[in-house]
């Protein structure tokens, strides 16, 4: 009865590090899945020598290009952070990446996307210029 009692004391200050280092663990793999994303998209667009869109739907990133018509847009891929990693993505609803790979906004500010999950966020800046600050 005593070799229980003390398993149980044990797991119940076990139980809430495992769930901040779950959170720790799933947040990283989600930042690095935006990260990749986005660089994939610069990519797409200086290959493509198109536009690229990068938009946040619902807790989905959809990378999107334009067609060589303009008339409509070829999506390219879709992660689902919220289902895969269990992270709430906010930010710009979308970010649109010129042949360059330079960001094309109206101001010179940067673009933050952050990230959450549970009691743990982290954020991703992008400059105007397509780089990641942080």
């Amino acid at each position: 009865m005593i070799v229980v009692g003390i398993v149980g004391i044990v797991t119940l200050f076990a139980v809430p590090s495992v769930a901040r280092t779950l959170d720790q663990v799933q947040g990283a793999g989600a930042r690095t899945a935006l990260v990749n994303l986005y660089h994939g998209a610069r990519t797409s667009a200086r290959v493509s020598n198109r536009m690229t869109v990068l938009r946040v739907a619902q807790n989905r990133l959809i990378l999107e290009r334009n067609s060589p018509s303009g008339a409509a847009k070829d999506t390219l891929s879709v992660t689902d952070l919220l289902q895969r990693y269990g992270v709430l993505v906010s930010g710009p609803d979308s970010i649109r990446i010129d042949p360059r790979g330079v960001l094309e906004t109206n101001l010179r500010i940067p673009v933050k996307f952050v990230l959450v999950r549970g009691a743990w966020s982290d954020s991703v800046v992008l400059s105007s210029y397509g780089r990641i600050m942080r």
